[in-house]
C-alpha cells in the first residue's frame, strides 16, 4: 500500500516518456496487496490505451498467488526468468 502510488506514477511516466511498452521485473517482490494489484491494472490499462503493453518479468510467488486468487493471470503478459 505504501509503494503502490509510487509504482503507478513511475510506471505511467515511463510509458509516456520511453514508449508504450514496459517490462516490470517482479522477481524480488516479497509482498503485494490489492493496492499494488490495482496499480498494475491501471498501468496495464494505460499501456493498452496507448497501443502498448505491460509485461511482468519473473513474477515472484506472492505476485503469482495474488493473480491466481483474483483470477487475473490472463490480464498480464508474463516473461519467465532466463
Amino acid at each position: 500500500m505504501v509503494n503502490a502510488g509510487e509504482l503507478r506514477s513511475a510506471a505511467l511516466r515511463t510509458l509516456c516518456r520511453d514508449g508504450h511498452h514496459l517490462t516490470l521485473d517482479l522477481s524480488a517482490v516479497t509482498f503485494i496487496d490489492l493496492s499494488g494489484l490495482a496499480s498494475l491494472l491501471a498501468v496495464n490499462r494505460r499501456a493498452a490505451n496507448l497501443g502498448g503493453s505491460l509485461r511482468l518479468k519473473d513474477p515472484s510467488r506472492p505476485v503469482t498467488r495474488l493473480l491466481e486468487l483474483t483470477r487475473l493471470t490472463g490480464e498480464f503478459e508474463t516473461e519467465p526468468s532466463r
